[in-house]
């Protein structure tokens, strides 16, 4: 199955978009060190007892995601609604001109 190295490049992108260090560790998939580019630095194998060790750093600086992410997702949620509500009026009215 492909989902331990999906589930890893997901991680992947979580660091990018959190600009934070990750160190992920599972069971049944890759664990990994990843630093706050995305950049895989090391990593396990799949489904063995092994111990990842890497070095990561404390990091302040938010990126634009984690500084207004509490602000996006009403925008996310809202937009969409937004367009749906205006087909429906423009749909309601030619409904009614033809």
């Amino acid at each position: 199955s492909a989902s331990p190295e999906q589930h890893l490049q997901l991680t992947a992108m979580r660091a990018i978009e959190q600009n934070r260090f990750i160190f992920r560790a599972t069971n049944t998939g890759y664990s990994a060190a990843i630093d706050n580019k995305g950049r895989i630095m090391t990593c396990g194998g799949l489904f063995k007892a092994e111990c990842v060790i890497g070095k990561a750093a404390f990091l302040e600086e938010k990126t634009v995601y984690h500084a207004w992410h509490h602000v996006l997702w009403r925008i996310y949620i809202v937009l969409p609604l937004a367009a749906l509500g205006l087909c429906l009026i423009i749909r309601q009215r030619a409904a009614r001109n033809a």
